[in-house]
């Protein structure tokens, strides 16, 4: 379980706060949206999710323990972290890169051997990227990216996969992929999700539950149904939906109408 209690946050000291008074659980084999537009603190929550930034105020607990207690190898095997983008300081394979994510299983100086190789060829398969392993990252596509990167955290053998506006950039084939590969890692294997995003329909078609974010503040939490709804949407977005039911996706569908006149 990853919780936090009565969170606020600030980069440095006398810097307005970032987000305040956050309290959100995530319990095991939940997809849980992180909902709001730009500049409303949904990275920031993940990086204190993460364990890579600590709480101003309040606490983060992971399965009940402080996560600024536990070091950064007991936090990388149980929390993993799908980033905005990656910036490869070398031209890694496919594969190279997802062993990456091996690293909180190895001891000091410790090399990869075949149980680190099994388990980086096991999260390609399941990310339907096996065949790209000998390819040079920078040569694959922005969706091939994204699910070798995907793969990378699922080496680490997490409890918890963070992922961090998933399908910023990715065309719309990409993005029908990225969130049928979403729900496949929820269901067939247990992956707990929690995504940041501003995208609607990604958090319609994948996500149990959802917390909506403004200006660094929780202004509704609930299931998706109840979220997504024209008044929640104006209160986050400032927008004015149309939410309607789409039985042939088993999701709803929201057509924004124009920005709402305040």
């Amino acid at each position: 379980m990853l919780q936090a209690a009565d969170v606020s946050f600030r980069y440095r000291p006398g810097a307005p706060l970032v987000l305040e008074g956050i309290s959100l659980e995530v319990r095991p084999g939940e997809v849980v949206g992180l909902l709001g537009p730009n500049g409303s603190g949904k990275t920031s929550l993940l990086r204190l999710l993460s364990g890579v930034r600590t709480p101003t105020a309040g606490v983060v607990r992971l399965d009940g323990q402080v996560m600024s207690d536990l070091s950064r190898r007991a936090v990388a095997r149980k929390v993993a972290v799908v980033p905005q983008g990656v910036d490869l300081a070398f031209d890694y394979t496919a594969l190279d890169l997802v062993l990456m994510g091996r690293h909180p299983h190895l001891g000091l100086f410790t090399v990869e051997g075949p149980a680190d190789y099994a388990h980086a060829r096991a999260a390609l398969a399941a990310t339907g990227t096996s065949a790209l392993e000998d390819r040079l990252f920078r040569t694959l596509s922005g969706g091939e990216q994204q699910r070798v990167i995907i793969a990378a955290a699922l080496a680490q053998q997490p409890q918890v996969l963070l992922l961090d506006e998933p399908t910023t950039a990715l065309d719309l084939g990409a993005q029908l992929h990225l969130a049928a590969l979403l729900l496949r890692l929820n269901k067939e294997h247990g992956v707990t999700l929690v995504i940041s995003t501003h995208d609607l329909h990604l958090a319609a078609s994948v996500c149990h539950r959802l917390v909506l974010l403004r200006q660094g503040r929780i202004i509704g939490s609930g299931p998706v149904r109840e979220m997504l709804t024209p008044g929640h949407l104006r209160a986050v977005f400032d927008v004015d939906a149309t939410v309607l039911p789409n039985d042939a996706a088993g999701a709803l569908t929201i057509i924004p109408t124009g920005r709402h006149a305040s």
